[in-house]
């Protein structure tokens, strides 16, 4: 009989600052409310970046956060991995890889690689997947009594602390090892439209003449904005 069972091999720890994985976890928290959360994690030094919100994030909000993580870092890295989530890719045929429009466009504005898992096929990126169950397993259990805003409120601190501490396989302080071995290997950060801590922005209606009001001025913008 043909043996059929998946054929595993070492997967090798990638080249400081090459990669990146990114997934979701939700937790149901009781009275109907969940608690949403996207895990990121640099693959080579295992540091993580967790952001919880009350809702499912879309695909500015991952934007933003993978964003924030690169302003953390102080760098980019050169490739993403992601499996196919509705929110970051509209569809696969015959192995060509459609990404939404919002993603596409911060891609391209960070010249991002993407790497695409297989569906139905996590393994791909085991290292986030675990990131995302040690969520799960060590933040939330002895938090149940806290409210969803101050779950949301205190994960930084709690990655912080993750982060300051030796990973339980590589044997190395996470940080530490970032610091030393990862961090001058980073990509320059680059500017970007989802920047939501370094940049001033306003929100305004522009009207059917195509002019927008900021304070007492207005301004005409192209015909392709009215």
């Amino acid at each position: 009989q043909q043996n059929t069972s998946r054929i595993y091999d070492e997967v090798q720890t990638p080249e400081p600052g090459a990669q990146m994985q990114l997934d979701y976890g939700v937790v149901t928290l009781g009275a109907n409310q969940q608690f949403h959360f996207i895990a990121l994690l640099l693959r080579h030094s295992r540091m993580l970046f967790v952001k919880g919100q009350d809702h499912r994030f879309n695909a500015t909000e991952t934007c933003n956060a993978i964003y924030a993580f690169f302003m953390l870092l102080g760098g980019r890295v050169k490739e993403l991995v992601i499996d196919q989530d509705a929110c970051l890719v509209y569809e696969e045929q015959y192995g060509e890889i459609t990404t939404t429009r919002v993603f596409n466009d911060f891609l391209t504005e960070q010249s991002l690689q993407l790497f695409v898992c297989r569906k139905a096929d996590p393994e791909t990126k085991g290292a986030v997947e675990n990131t995302v169950k040690y969520v799960k397993q060590n933040y939330l259990p002895s938090r149940r009594d806290w409210s969803l805003q101050e779950l949301i409120d205190k994960l930084p601190n709690w990655c912080r602390r993750k982060n300051n501490r030796i990973h339980p396989t590589e044997l190395w302080k996470i940080d530490t090892h970032f610091a030393e071995h990862e961090q001058n290997r980073l990509l320059p950060l680059q500017p970007s439209q989802y920047d939501q801590v370094g940049s001033a922005r306003v929100t305004v209606s522009v009207t059917k003449t195509r002019q927008a009001r900021y304070r007492t001025n207005r301004y005409t913008l192209p015909r392709d904005y009215r």
